[in-house]
């Protein structure tokens, strides 16, 4: 069967969920606007596993989390506008390609989210070692990333095997 193509309408807590994950991308331009000047030439720029500083480098790096950020929110945007080309667990039919379409698109949505504030939070920290008011972005870091990007996924997988 071939996928229809369906465009999908954004409910109050999608545009709520985009607006937020817009603001998030505002505030981490800002913070690189008011910083940016002021920060030294070498500035942290990798954290080990513990959350510590193990890599410097130019403080243009803080700039390349941002467009980093931003290409992610780009690209997932696009993605969530065409869940018909999207690979899918289950076989897509008739009956159900608009629960799992849905479910899909809430899913990127997410972690498109979870992403940038991540990448905020990756930005705050850099800054905050780059001035020497943090020691390290803190040993739960990744395992607290790791839980909300992996755990927002199987959720939204499970979700998607019950909405068969």
């Amino acid at each position: 069967m071939k996928r229809p193509d369906v465009r999908l309408n954004l409910t109050w807590l999608d545009w709520v969920m985009e607006a937020v994950t817009i603001l998030i991308i505002l505030a981490m331009i800002g913070l690189i606007v008011m910083q940016y000047t002021s920060l030294p030439s070498i500035i942290p720029t990798h954290f080990n596993a513990s959350g510590e500083v193990d890599g410097y480098g130019g403080k243009w790096t803080v700039l390349l989390l941002a467009v980093v950020a931003i290409v992610v929110y780009v690209l997932a945007t696009l993605a969530s506008r065409y869940p018909n080309l999207m690979n899918y667990p289950i076989p897509i039919t008739e009956e159900n390609h608009e629960r799992q379409f849905l479910n899909a698109v809430k899913m990127i949505r997410v972690l498109k989210c979870l992403s940038v504030i991540l990448f905020f939070f990756l930005v705050y920290g850099v800054i905050q070692n780059a001035f020497q008011k943090s020691s390290g972005i803190g040993q739960y870091f990744l395992p607290i990333s790791l839980f909300a990007i992996l755990g927002a996924t199987g959720y939204f997988l499970y979700r998607g095997y019950k909405l068969r």
